[in-house]
């Protein structure tokens, strides 16, 4: 039986009032429906990346969750719709994108419909758009923008049409990506039209034309249906700028965003909206919007530059929002934005939340049961749901009926979380204690802060006698992994060749200058290094010490900034100048003195032209021959990560000087 409908009140206008409160009132009762926890869009019935509350395991063994089912599965980065006892999503098994439904208990196809052409890129082939189901129609849109309406029961395509001919639009340079969002009787969806014809709603049952707004090519992410103050919303994550429309197409309100934007908009009631970019190191902005009679006004509430959702949105609990600030998940305070813990491991991962728990999936394949408890991060759970070195489990998890969906580029995977009966997770109500720890001792000077740090590295006397390293093991970048080796000397000589995608790309710096061969911008053979905004920090990254160890003699000025936290780690906090003018934050554990992250600036022109923060994390430290050295580093900038995992090191090697030239082009 049907819930009765939410009232909407204090319609905005007068003219159009009544459609708005007959498609927002379709909308709510088609949610209220759910008895059976469906998962019908999106990030769920709300768009939010909650489910239903249904009872689910809150601990799981070692083996993890019970498979229930699991199938190789066309390319796609699709997340899987989930609606009684049949599951929607998109593929690519061979040279088009289909549509498909699944029954939920086997995994089995009931029907597939082709949409358009398989989308190839670098990062992974076929659709990004994920069904969204509303009632007897689900609807589809490809990576080449097919847009249909396909009956659920039969597979029958209702009505379907070719956006990049119909509207003149050149194809997205990543696919497209934008689900559609029903409102009523209006399927709603991000064309990326030009001048007012960005926002396209069609007709639900027909695919006519109903009204168009705001200007502009296509962004990457899907619409959120939200009311704010009695209104009911639609809310765009824009490039540049985020806008709210009513659900007859007129403009609400907007406020400025980030250029670069892939995950959607993020309501946190009553009147917060968050948009966040992990480009150019922009963060996450919280805008409170305020209504005043019909007008609405929008201003900036808090900014988390360390909170950088890239695809994937974080989750609200109780107050706490859950999320990944790239490869980071974090656990922020959703009034103020504050930090309450961090945690590292699961690369760029998604989450979705229910009942006081995370199902949190690595970019790997890992796939943890984790507490939303802002007082510390607690897994309870955790299973390598897939096998995927290459990173690319980007696709967040579906929960409906005690069944989570997981997928990557190569296969489905069905999980039972479900329990009879549940024990509620014990959520800590105290606010945790996010301040950088207070010494007992006497402030650390600087001189003794470096005679520490030196002595953690190794000591300089066993640093100047070293003459090379070389090390070898995993380089991990684009989101995909291959060998690497590194060879370095004295001089400031430096070789670092690794191998991604079947292609070997080099940097290096030999007796006259920095070269490199690097196929992103079409360097396919060795090349002297012609743009300026790489030399600066080319030449940092060839140094043959660490910048720390004898930084005066460098001609590196060295300032004490005072304690500080990385993620939970008590740090002491140094900035450095380097004779270049360049600067960087050195942050010391409290304890071991030894680098947990270094902040800088580079230019990584695959992003932008423009500056971006840097921060390079250092773990695994190991003693060699002497020397201490980092085994594992990851650097986050903008939204790239790149991870080096060194699995042999050596010290000294007979390495001559020759070796570091610039190999002759074939």
């Amino acid at each position: 039986m049907l819930s009765p409908p939410i009232v909407v009140r204090n319609a905005l206008r007068a003219a159009g009032s009544a459609v708005c409160f007959v498609a927002f009132a379709h909308f709510l009762v088609a949610q209220a429906a759910d008895t059976r926890t469906d998962w019908p869009q999106y990030r769920g019935s709300h768009g939010d990346g909650i489910a239903a509350p249904q009872p689910i395991a809150k601990t799981w063994g070692p083996d993890g969750p019970p498979e229930l089912w699991r199938r190789k599965f066309g390319s796609g980065f699709s997340t899987v719709a989930a609606v009684g006892k049949r599951l929607y999503t998109m593929g690519a098994p061979a040279e088009l994108e289909e549509a498909f439904c699944l029954d939920a208990h086997t995994g089995e196809t009931i029907w597939r419909v082709p949409l358009g052409p398989r989308f190839a890129d670098q990062f992974g082939d076929g659709p990004r758009a994920t069904p969204t189901v509303d009632g007897d129609t689900v609807f589809v849109v490809s990576s080449t923008m097919h847009l249909a309406a396909i009956a659920t029961a039969t597979g029958e395509v209702r009505w379907h049409k070719e956006l990049l001919k119909e509207f003149g639009i050149e194809q997205p340079r990543f696919g497209f990506s934008a689900s559609v969002l029903v409102a009523g009787e209006r399927a709603v969806l991000e064309v990326g039209a030009g001048e007012g014809k960005a926002v396209v709603a069609f007709a639900r049952d027909t695919g006519d034309v109903v009204w168009t707004a705001l200007d502009g090519s296509p962004s990457k992410s899907t619409p959120l249906l939200a009311e704010l103050d009695g209104v009911p919303q639609l809310i765009f994550n824009r490039p540049a700028k985020m806008a709210a429309l009513s659900l007859d197409g007129d403009v609400l309100w907007t406020h400025e965003a980030a250029r670069d934007i892939i995950a959607m908009a993020h309501f946190v009631p009553p009147d917060l909206v968050l948009t966040s970019s992990a480009y150019m190191g922009k963060g996450t902005v919280a805008v409170r919007v305020k209504r005043s009679g019909e007008d609405f006004t929008t201003e900036r509430a808090w900014v988390n530059r360390r909170f950088r959702n890239h695809f994937n949105n974080a989750v609200l609990v109780n107050g706490h929002l859950y999320g990944f600030d790239n490869s980071t998940l974090r656990c922020l305070n959703a009034e103020t934005g504050e930090i309450a813990w961090s945690q590292r491991g699961f690369g760029k991962g998604s989450l979705i939340a229910c009942d006081n728990v995370l199902f949190v999936l690595g970019d790997q394949g890992i796939l943890a049961l984790v507490a939303a408890d802002p007082a510390s991060f607690r897994e309870v759970g955790r299973v390598q749901a897939m096998q995927d070195t290459a990173g690319r489990c980007w696709t967040s998890p579906t929960l409906a009926a005690g069944r989570l969906f997981v997928r990557n580029l190569e296969e489905i995977v069905a999980y039972d979380v479900g329990a009879p009966a549940a024990t509620p997770v014990a959520v800590t109500t105290s606010e945790p204690d996010t301040k950088s720890p207070t010494a007992t001792d006497a402030e650390l000077a600087l001189p003794v802060i470096l005679e520490r740090y030196t002595a953690a590295r190794g000591g300089l006397a066993r640093w100047r006698e070293v003459s090379t390293i070389a090390m070898k093991g995993t380089f991990r970048g684009f989101s995909e992994s291959g060998p690497f080796t590194l060879q370095r000397r004295r001089e400031d000589l430096y070789r670092f060749e690794y191998t991604i995608g079947g292609k070997m790309d080099a940097r290096g710096r030999d007796g006259e200058g920095l070269w490199w061969r690097y196929h992103l911008f079409e360097i396919t053979e060795p090349a002297r290094v012609k743009f300026a905004a790489y030399h600066r920090q080319m030449k940092r990254e060839s140094m043959f010490e660490p910048a720390l160890l004898d930084a005066t003699k460098k001609g590196i000025e060295v300032a004490l900034v005072g304690r500080g936290n990385v993620d939970g780690q008590p740090t002491i906090d140094l900035d450095l100048k380097f004779p270049d003018g360049s600067k960087e934050t050195w942050r010391l554990h409290a304890e071991t003195f030894l680098e947990v992250a270094i902040d800088s600036t580079i230019v990584d022109m695959t992003q932008a032209r423009e500056p971006m923060p840097r921060r390079t994390f250092c773990s695994d430290f190991r003693t060699v021959d002497g020397l201490v050295l980092p085994f594992r580093v990851a650097m986050e900038f903008g939204a790239r990560l790149e991870e080096i995992a060194v699995e042999r090191a050596t010290v000294d090697p007979k390495i001559d000087a020759t070796f570091f030239d610039m190999p002759r082009k074939k």
